[in-house]
């Protein structure tokens, strides 16, 4: 055989070995996988066949929601809840299989509920019992430890869980709903436990698991948690000895941690510790309060003593382990100084709230810097985003000044009416608000989205706001110095209808009031709202039925006005509700005083304790001797 043959030959022997070794390679991928899964908890061929079709179910809601649509999205969550009501049993694989699919179905009923729309309760898995959660042996202790002080022994913000039965009448508890109920929630976010006591991820499992399985007792329900957990409430006292306190800033300190460290931890930290699927280190800076908690390693911050704090220490790469932040260079000796001067004066949080997330406490720090040109420029840019996100084949008419800027579904013609009707209301709530004409009513200027289709109305709701609207509302707004909007539903009847501009006159006055001062509550800014509406559409019908409404609210049960405080309210009941209130507030003589204050800028809590001698929650619901 000659040279050139002998290569032929070797040549096609090389491609055929070639490709048995690709299809030895797919052979394995497909079938030897299967063989090792299989040696451990395999699922069934039937059981298999159930979660495709569950999770179909779960995606086809999922992109209903997504586009709006809640009916075809409550029919495709109802389907997956009839397939798991009948699955029947759950073996233990199948049960560690579904856990995920079951928290996707209770993120679904969640925008669903807020969309108004019903479904029907996500049913318990059977088998999630196997996964060996004991209230009484693992639970009852794990709140004793991390809740005794407030809600344990005391019933701080009217929560109460003495017993098993307390903490279930409390409706904190959504039995095999980790998603959806407000237990897990306010731990999850960092609210909770005030102070920023540690709940670790592991321990956070644990209660979705209970939770999950049905958030069954196996001891007795009236039972007191210290006596259920064989607990004295040592373990809370410790626990709580050990927590960092939330420090409110006294306004002597030259670093702010909204200012000056959220933006660091926000550039340097995410991806790590901040917009992360799973934290590393457990160490979760994405509010206040869960950097309060610390890490694995521990609590992160010393106030008063910078040198002592962990997180310096990882700073400066003597804390052991990797240095912080990690994969990056090292902070630059004034930015580290930054950190330990702000510990050093006490780790003051200077923010409206420590749950706020903390890219987000960055953004409105810096917004708060900047002046009216370049806050409406990104206002501008940001709501061109906003429309892009809620009607991305739909192109707004779009015009604006130096006050509003207005975006609309609907013509021209019809955009310009309802331009030079925004402008007439702006004066006439200078002129009700007492306002100097010559400024914007509020800094950066107010966007207002105008939309002719509840769809729509909706739509901006659930991309924007992260909710949909309640049927029967037709106005929202929003002011958090990053973007300060109003989304309008016109009336159907008529476009040009009174009734919406009522709406935008309510809008429009509450983004003013809410961008005065620090601090103001969203009920106040509303019922400045309705009762400015109130003044300027006198005659209309509507208006006149908003006292009534807010009378009748205040009258349905003893607590309301305890549940109103402790924001637990629906918007719009809140809002009527506010109206009352600020109603009764301008007979008072110390109403033009709080007024006058916050249009100097004033923090609304010190404007009203000084207006009025006491605290506003004093004055809505004062405490029986």
């Amino acid at each position: 055989m000659g040279t050139k043959s002998q290569f032929h030959v070797l040549k096609a022997t090389y491609r055929i070995a070639y490709c048995c070794c690709v299809l030895f390679a797919i052979c394995f991928t497909i079938f030897g996988v299967g063989i090792v899964q299989g040696q451990d908890g395999e699922l069934t061929k039937k059981e298999k066949q159930f979660l495709k079709l569950v999770r179909s179910d779960i995606e086809s809601a999922k992109k209903a929601v997504e586009r709006g649509r809640a009916l075809q999205a409550k029919k495709e969550f109802e389907s997956a809840i009839e397939r798991i009501s009948k699955q029947g049993e759950f073996s233990e694989q199948l049960t560690k299989e579904i856990s995920l699919d079951l928290e996707n179905l209770a993120e679904i009923k969640a925008k669903l509920t807020e969309a108004g729309v019903e479904v029907a309760s996500i049913p318990a898995v059977a088998g999630a019992e196997a996964t060996g959660v004991s209230f009484s042996k693992q639970v009852a202790g794990l709140l004793v430890s991390k809740c005794g002080n407030c809600h344990v022994r005391n019933s701080r913000g009217q929560f109460g869980m003495q017993t098993f039965e307390a903490l279930m009448a409390s409706g904190m508890v959504e039995a095999g709903d980790p998603v959806s109920s407000r237990l897990i929630q306010v731990i999850d976010s960092g609210e909770m436990p005030k102070g920023g006591g540690k709940v670790s991820e592991e321990e956070l499992n644990l209660l979705r698991e209970w939770v999950s399985g049905g958030a069954k007792n196996d001891g007795a329900n009236d039972v007191a948690l210290n006596q259920l957990s064989n607990s004295s409430g040592e373990a809370s006292v410790a626990s709580n000895a050990d927590m960092v306190e939330v420090a409110k800033p006294s306004g002597n300190e030259s670093v702010s941690f909204a200012k000056d460290i959220a933006p660091i931890l926000v550039q340097e930290c995410s991806g790590c510790h901040l917009d992360a699927q799973r934290v590393r280190g457990g160490l979760n800076m994405s509010n206040f309060n869960v950097l309060l908690r610390g890490g694995d390693n521990g609590v992160m911050l010393n106030p008063n003593a910078a040198g002592e704090s962990l997180l310096v220490k990882k700073l400066k790469g003597t804390g052991g382990g990797n240095r912080m932040p990690g994969g990056r260079p090292a902070l630059a000796a004034d930015v580290i100084a930054k950190f330990e001067t702000w510990i050093a004066e006490g780790a003051k949080f200077d923010g409206a709230d420590p749950a706020q997330p903390t890219s987000r406490l960055a953004s409105v720090a810096s917004a708060a810097g900047m002046n009216h040109e370049a806050l409406a420029k990104n206002r501008a840019a940001l709501a061109e985003k906003n429309w892009s996100r809620t009607l991305p084949n739909v192109a707004a008419n779009v015009t604006s000044n130096n006050e509003i800027q207005l975006l609309t579904t609907v013509s021209a013609e019809t955009s310009k009416h309802w331009f030079e009707t925004t402008n007439k209301l702006v004066l006439q709530i200078k002129k009700e608000l007492k306002l100097a004409n010559s400024l914007p009513l509020v800094k950066g200027k107010i966007t207002v989205y105008f939309f002719e289709k509840r769809y729509d109305f909706n739509e901006f709701g659930m991309m924007v706001q992260g909710h949909g609207a309640p049927k029967d509302q037709r106005m929202n707004w929003g002011f958090d110095q990053v973007d300060s909007f109003a989304a309008i539903l016109l009336n159907s009847d008529d476009s040009l209808a009174e009734a919406s501009q009522i709406d935008l006159c309510r809008g429009l006055t509450a983004n003013t009031i809410a961008a005065q001062s620090s601090e103001v509550p969203r009920w106040f800014a509303d019922g400045i709202g309705y009762q400015t509406a109130s003044e300027m559409f006198a005659k209309n019908e509507i208006t006149a039925q908003w006292l009534p409404k807010a009378t009748e609210i205040l009258g349905r049960d003893k607590d309301i006005l305890k549940q109103f405080l402790a924001g637990k309210l629906a918007e719009d009941q809140a809002g009527l509700i506010g109206y009352f209130v600020v109603n009764n507030l301008r007979s008072q003589p110390g109403y033009k005083k709080l007024m006058s204050a916050l249009q100097q800028g004033t923090g609304f809590d010190e404007a009203f304790q000084n207006a009025f001698g006491r605290t506003y929650q004093e004055f809505i619901a004062p405490q029986k001797k």
